[in-house]
């Protein structure tokens, strides 16, 4: 334990780095709608608040194409044909982007209205482009959009954030709709409905945004960007995410003799549908399915003093176990009490307890990194267990979570559902004292996790510190300090320490681990006179490049370098500085919070 004082330190810095004050939730689904008779003029779009922040040149930097709003292109649709800037527009649907000036702005409606902010904007495809000149108004927190009638044939829209508005008139050129204008599913509100009750909440509180889901019922900060596709509808909201590395693997290549080379498909992916019940319930709905089964094999795939779970009845040594094709159903019931209180139920076959941060694929400091930490049996190891029932209370940003749970980890048959025996136990305390910052701790007691010692229980103790900056100017800065600590009796007590970082640049991503474990003799399956407890550290960097977004997703080529740094008396063994390399393809949903 002498080691969790230097985690608490890493803990504490990413946390100063990390802290600001910001209270009001992020950008929320809404909508300006006008009905004149059988003619409609609506906007739809994202409000951004302005949080503290300079907006006018500064989070919106002039004389560049703005989505004016967040998340997605803002829409203007209406079901007769119109003059705006001095032009006819056919009834329709239209991305709405403006160009903010010091002196002047530039309004463009755009044909392709389906587009994610401006990085797909084609000026090939503009419809209408004018000029309009800012005004200074009040002062007013989020965006807002209006539609205001100025006579039978005439509308005024004002576009309205901080102490800027500006506004241009929407002429009519027919008394009579083309089409009934459709009913909003997407992000679209009656305006006389709030938009937090319909846009897509997070999983297990109205009152949180939905970026601060992790796994399970873990947390991520607000600020983490999210990479999934949703559909939002009048009932149901639901998302799809996931991720696929298509790669070879060349571990030790320095030690030909002790390495091992592997071309494998490792990945997973996750849906989820919720819906309210009444005002204040909640329901929940998740799957999660792992292709490593199929892709990478029963063995796993080859990983450098990576140990846990077995293969054909002997321990997996140098190599990471593949997940179950079942990787979590599960079901939770949120009530809310207050924006300030609510109460979860979870029940997972399989799930996730409460016990340790969210886990390592779904942390964003990870996205890039195909590999599993090297203390993944230390830290969030129970992110898949067979029969899980979870209670929280969530007081603001503090939450308290209990759970009960099977102890024993899947077995080696990845398409089957093992015994629920509820045998174990955890609890976890959870603070976002930000918007960039979830803090956790927490302690479990697990019952007979290892199939080949049945009778030694394991005592596990964690603590963690996630970072997630505000995504500005297409850069995202992501970092998560993870303490793990397993007490399984005399002889058997270890620790682990993971510092990982992913920096993106436009299309670059930077990614960075950094490991401290101990392993056992046992866990390495090595004897070594005199020595019990191994000191592993491993270093991991690696560059990935974005090659293009297909179908709202993104495809990117990487590669990353591993040095481990071992006691002299593994090198008869592993060599002298063990180096491994590998090269692969990345495919994962685009990003949606830029």
């Amino acid at each position: 334990m002498k080691y969790f004082a230097s985690f608490i330190l890493v803990a504490l810095g990413i946390a100063a780095y990390g802290q600001q004050s910001d209270t009001t939730r992020g950008s929320i689904p809404s909508q300006a709608e006008l009905l004149l008779g059988k003619i409609g003029v609506r906007i739809q779009y994202y409000a951004p608040a302005v949080r503290g922040r300079v907006i006018w040149g500064g989070l919106v930097t002039y004389d560049q194409v703005w989505v004016t709003g967040a998340h997605r292109a803002t829409t203007l649709e209406v079901n007769t044909s119109v003059e705006i800037g001095g032009k006819e527009l056919k009834p329709g649907k239209y991305a709405l982007f403006t160009i903010p000036g010091k002196d002047q702005w530039t309004v463009i409606l755009n044909k392709n209205w389906d587009q994610h902010l401006a990085d797909e904007y084609s000026e090939a495809e503009d419809v209408v482009r004018f000029t309009v000149s800012p005004q200074v108004s009040n002062h007013r927190e989020r965006l807002k959009y209006s539609l205001e009638k100025i006579n039978e044939m005439e509308v005024k829209a004002t576009i309205h954030w901080e102490k800027i508005s500006v506004n241009f008139p929407i002429k009519l050129l027919s008394a009579k709709a083309k089409y009934k204008l459709p009913k909003s599913k997407g992000p679209g509100l009656t305006s006389a409905t709030p938009a937090h009750e319909h846009g897509m909440s997070h999983a297990f509180s109205q009152s949180l945004p939905m970026n601060r889901n992790g796994s399970g019922t873990g947390w991520l900060p607000d600020n983490t960007p999210m990479y999934a596709w949703m559909k939002q509808g009048e009932k149901w909201n639901s998302m799809l995410h996931g991720e696929i590395f298509i790669r070879q693997n060349w571990q030790n290549i320095n030690n030909q003799d002790a390495g091992e080379n592997q071309f494998d498909v490792p990945g997973w992916v996750m849906g989820m549908t919720q819906r309210k019940m009444g005002r204040n319930g909640l329901l929940l709905l998740r799957a999660m399915i792992s292709i490593d089964p199929v892709t990478v094999g029963g063995d796993g795939y080859p990983l450098l003093f990576q140990t846990g779970e077995t293969y054909k009845g002997e321990p997996l040594v140098n190599r990471q176990h593949p997940h179950d094709f079942f990787s979590e159903l599960a079901v939770g019931y949120t009530q809310r009490f207050s924006d300030d209180v609510d109460f979860t139920v979870y029940f997972g076959y399989p799930g996730e307890p409460a016990l340790g941060p969210t886990a390592f694929m779904h942390r964003i400091s990870s996205l890039n990194n195909p590999n599993a930490p090297l203390g993944h049996h230390w830290q969030d190891a129970t992110h898949i267990v067979f029969g899980v029932a979870t209670a929280g209370l969530r007081y603001k940003n503090f939450k308290l979570e209990g759970s009960s749970f099977t102890g024993r980890e899947p077995d080696e048959h990845r398409f089957n559902f093992d015994k629920a025996k509820f045998d174990s136990y955890s609890y976890r305390l959870s603070y976002a004292p930000s918007k960039s910052i979830v803090i956790q701790a927490s302690k479990g007691f697990i019952k007979s996790p290892e199939e080949l010692e049945p009778d030694e229980d394991v005592d596990r103790t964690t603590a963690s510190v996630i970072f997630s900056g505000k995504p500005l100017n297409e850069k995202t800065f992501t970092a998560a300090a993870v303490f793990g600590y397993n007490d399984s009796g005399p002889g058997h007590k270890e620790s682990s320490l993971l510092v990982e970082a992913n920096y993106q640049v436009k299309k670059v991503n930077l990614l960075g681990r950094y490991e401290w474990v101990e392993k056992s003799d046992e866990e390495l399956q090595i004897i070594i006179p005199n020595e019990e407890i191994f000191p592993i550290h491993s270093l991991t960097g690696g560059i990935t490049y974005q090659l293009g977004s297909w179908l709202k997703t993104d495809t990117a080529i990487g590669v990353q370098g591993t040095f481990n740094f071992i006691p002299t008396s593994l090198e008869p063994i592993y060599g002298n500085t063990p180096f491994s390399l590998q090269a692969f393809i990345r495919i994962v949903p685009r990003m949606m919070v830029m």
